[in-house]
């Protein structure tokens, strides 16, 4: 006949080792989880900053490739091929925008770029012709101030080659340390333009 095994439970001191490898490992999941959402919060924030960047920046690029656009056939001197950049942080031009062929330069077909107060702001309308924001001289911000700081921006034309670099340095409002430069060349395609 077989006798009836006794059954044994676990013992105080294996119930407290058993305890003590289990909050270890909870520890270690625990870290590495805060770590990887961390790493993933600083990820989108250097994809928010780039996202509005790039898109600043394309907007600038693509707008300064009209500077200079004439409508006219005529051999006459083109009214719109000057440029300005002599203010830094701010450029001026304008394009025949409405093909007028126009020998002067209307008050409507005149624009800009200008970095100020953090923003990139771009010239929508005015009477008043200049870098300086005011009544006659409106500017619309291009770039969300409450999101993006913009430190830099600077537009370095170079007539030999009929081309202007823009670099545009910004920052997270929220998150300083996430910072980012970018540079780009645009080709200037209604050329030969008139840099002061």
């Amino acid at each position: 006949m077989l006798k009836p095994v006794r059954q044994h439970g676990f013992t105080l001191i294996e119930l407290m080792v058993a305890l003590v490898i289990g909050l270890v490992l909870m520890l270690g999941l625990t870290t590495f989880l805060i770590n990887n959402i961390r790493n993933n919060s600083d990820t989108l924030k250097a994809i928010r900053l780039n996202q509005e960047m790039r898109s600043t920046m394309m907007l600038m690029s693509r707008e300064l490739r009209r500077a200079g656009y004439w409508a006219s056939t005529a051999s006459a001197t083109n009214p719109f091929q000057t440029m300005t950049t002599s203010t830094a942080g701010c450029v001026l031009y304008s394009y025949d925008r409405w093909s007028t062929a126009s020998a002067t330069v209307p008050d409507n077909v005149k624009y800009g770029f200008l970095q100020a107060s953090g923003a990139v702001y771009m010239r929508s309308s005015g009477s008043s012709y200049s870098c300086t924001p005011g009544a006659n001289n409106v500017w619309e911000a291009v770039t969300d101030d409450a999101v993006v700081n913009i430190t830099a921006l600077s537009f370095a034309p170079d007539s030999a080659s009929g081309t202007i670099a823009i670099t545009l340095a910004g920052e997270l409002k929220n998150a300083s340390e996430v910072k980012q430069a970018l540079t780009e060349t645009v080709m200037l395609e209604n050329g030969p333009l008139t840099f002061n």
